[in-house]
């Protein structure tokens, strides 16, 4: 049994307890269940039989949901009073796969999904009722390829980083009754290299695409503010607010100079730079319509995880924000 605390904008304050247990059912599994109490109450609930190179095998089980300001841009467009809604998101995850490992730093598998997800807002109602944005079970196949060879999980100093993921969402029981099978892809690519043995330079890279573009709204990826614990099409960036920005496709990159000043004191200096759009691959015009925000920041990297403050802003929005985190992300 262990113990952890965290603190972030779009969870609040939340208290891990974890539970793992060993050699459950065979010599080389492992059972890992994550109960989150505080502000959203989360849950995630873990199986693995790991084989090594060999087959391996597990069970994936996760809740999630928090409540948030965000600008869903389906609805603000209908409502020219509305700028901004409070929207509930829930996310119920069971995942079964199979994977395959090499030197305990590449991961390659392939999966079959159930999802429910339900969004809904109170800021705009009907007959007093709140609006419900999407409320529907999803089955799906899924592959995904990752790689890690990061010295460290929070500020890494030398390493290289891939987390590629693919989703073929094949039926649903269609709350909005316009579902149609959609295949959509994410992924992430970094590296992280150091000088002088005290400054690191950090860049990381992250894309989504859609292809047969849902109706659900909730698909589409959305970017803004500052987390590592965001879930599904959530994309952090320096210089908006959560979720500001959206379409059905993205493309990012985050270049990262931090300075260790300190043991475990860092100061850092951050620029984030992204695309949008229907296909952002369309006009093969990467550089076109390019936002951009920045933010300086400090971190401890303490006993109890990450404290981190940071103050961000864009020149496209002329918007600033703090960011602050406390402890381990999860």
């Amino acid at each position: 049994m262990s113990l952890g605390a965290h603190y972030d904008f779009l969870y609040k304050s939340g208290v891990l307890t974890n539970y793992s247990q060993k050699h459950v059912f065979t010599n080389n599994d492992l059972l890992s269940f994550d109960a989150i109490l505080g502000d959203n109450l989360r849950f995630n609930l873990n199986y693995f039989v790991d084989n090594g190179f060999y087959i391996s095998y597990g069970f994936r089980s996760r809740y999630n949901h928090f409540r948030a300001n965000s600008k869903f841009n389906s609805l603000v467009s209908q409502y020219p009073t509305v700028s901004s809604i409070n929207l509930k998101y829930t996310d119920i995850t069971n995942q079964l796969f199979v994977q395959t490992t090499f030197d305990r730093k590449f991961a390659l598998g392939i999966g079959l999904e159930q999802k429910h997800i339900k969004a809904s807002t109170e800021t705009i109602t009907n007959n007093n009722n709140e609006t419900i944005i999407d409320n529907s079970n999803y089955y799906n196949a899924f592959g995904y390829l990752k790689l890690d060879t990061y010295d460290k999980k929070y500020f890494a100093s030398k390493g290289y980083f891939a987390d590629l993921n693919l989703k073929w969402y094949l039926r649903s029981s269609d709350y909005n009754n316009d579902f149609n099978p959609f295949l959509q892809a994410k992924g992430t690519l970094g590296f992280a290299t150091t000088f002088a043995d005290k400054v690191t330079f950090q860049m990381t890279n992250e894309a989504g695409f859609t292809l047969d573009s849902p109706a659900s709204d909730v698909f589409d990826f959305y970017l803004g503010g500052y987390n590592q614990n965001y879930i599904n099409t959530f994309v952090s960036m320096y210089g908006y607010d959560f979720a500001e920005l959206s379409n059905n496709s993205f493309l990012k990159t985050e270049l990262n100079f931090r300075y260790r000043f300190a043991e475990n004191h860092y100061a850092s200096i951050i620029a984030n730079y992204a695309r949008l759009d229907g296909n952002v691959f369309k006009d093969i015009d990467v550089f076109k319509d390019i936002l951009s925000g920045y933010a300086l920041g400090y971190s401890y990297n303490s006993i109890l995880g990450p404290i981190e403050l940071k103050y961000s802003w864009s020149p496209d929005n002329r918007q600033s924000y703090w960011l602050f985190n406390l402890g381990f992300w999860f």
